[in-house]
């Protein structure tokens, strides 16, 4: 591991590997795994917005918000409960997508220097 466990910044590293029964290596795995996957979606949350498609940007979001609780990205856990929520309800503001775009790119940014 490259950075300190405890240094996580955003993260809940002891929540997060007791899911994973404790497996460093399937953690690291798993953060890979997240980095490469949503990567872009930032870009793909603002495409379904821009285009009206409200329903698909909510699942994202909620998908995201699953595989951050799960991983324990809080940080990005916290702003992907928001934008999930106001997508839900119609009071969604481009700032809670820039909260959440910012929210994602530390998050990657993290798990990859794990």
């Amino acid at each position: 591991m490259s950075a300190d466990t405890q240094e996580l910044r955003g993260f809940d590293f002891e929540g997060a590997l007791a899911r994973v029964g404790g497996n460093k290596d399937l953690y690291r795995k798993l953060l890979g795994m997240f980095a490469q996957k949503y990567k872009n979606a930032g870009e793909e949350l603002d495409q379904l917005i821009s285009d009206g498609k409200m329903e698909e940007a909510h699942g994202l979001a909620h998908t995201i918000k699953g595989v951050a609780g799960n991983i324990g990205a809080m940080d990005l856990f916290k702003a992907a409960e928001v934008l999930n929520e106001t997508l839900v309800t119609g009071d969604y503001t481009t700032g809670q997508l820039e909260t959440f775009k910012t929210a994602l790119l530390e998050s990657i940014k993290t798990a990859q220097e794990f």
